[in-house]
């Protein structure tokens, strides 16, 4: 009994008590007026970014600079329109609407030897469009160079069959030289091509009126 006890006695004596719970201790709150300097900081770099993004996303696209360009040639304003085209070719100097649009505002200001020349190296670049040749025909036309004009005329229509308004040049050049039978036969040729166009079809009727 006595080995029991002392069993007991052991036993209770080692027994292992849970550890008393220490209360935790905030030696100093935090203070938020410290982060001030840093929230502003990030507030300031926000504001810059989002300008920067929509300064980016406000610059005007190429394609809307060529649609001001062409409404200031409607409008008269070829020395504004010849500056927003130059503006496009110094960022892509092949950008073929800004070149023809310049060659195009040469010929308006009757700057027949340069309009030619830049025509002339557009169509070189654009063997399959028949409208550098058309407009060429034009300036020779205004130059009353009358052969030049037919033979660009003729170059176009090769090219391009569907190009009514080349047929109508070519006839009103034979028309001023006289040959109304000739301008007759090429507004044929242009229905012959182009059935039942109507602008053929009136200039048909006003060239049928002068025989």
């Amino acid at each position: 009994m006595a080995e029991k006890k002392d069993i007991k006695t052991i036993l209770r004596r080692n027994k292992i008590k849970p550890p008393k719970k220490e209360k935790v201790k905030i030696s100093n709150p935090i203070d938020f007026r410290s982060f001030i300097p840093l929230l502003i900081f990030l507030l300031v770099v926000l504001i810059v970014g989002y300008k920067l993004f929509f300064s980016k996303n406000n610059v005007p696209s190429t394609d809307s600079i060529i649609n001001s360009g062409v409404e200031e040639i409607q409008r008269g304003n070829l020395d504004e329109a010849g500056k927003k085209f130059e503006e496009i070719l110094k960022k892509d100097s092949g950008n073929k609407e800004a070149v023809y649009n310049l060659a195009l505002i040469k010929y308006i200001k009757k700057e027949y030897e340069e309009a030619i020349s830049e025509f002339e190296k557009i169509a070189k670049r654009n063997p399959n469009d028949g409208n550098p040749y058309n407009i060429l025909g034009n300036i020779f036309r205004d130059k009353k160079d009358y052969d030049q004009a037919l033979l660009k005329y003729r170059e176009a229509i090769k090219l391009d069959a569907s190009l009514v308004q080349a047929y109508i040049n070519m006839a009103d050049v034979m028309n001023i030289m006289g040959n109304k039978k000739g301008a007759r036969e090429i507004i044929d040729e242009g229905l012959l091509k182009n059935p039942e166009n109507e602008r053929l079809l009136s200039f048909k009727e006003i060239y049928a009126e002068k025989e």
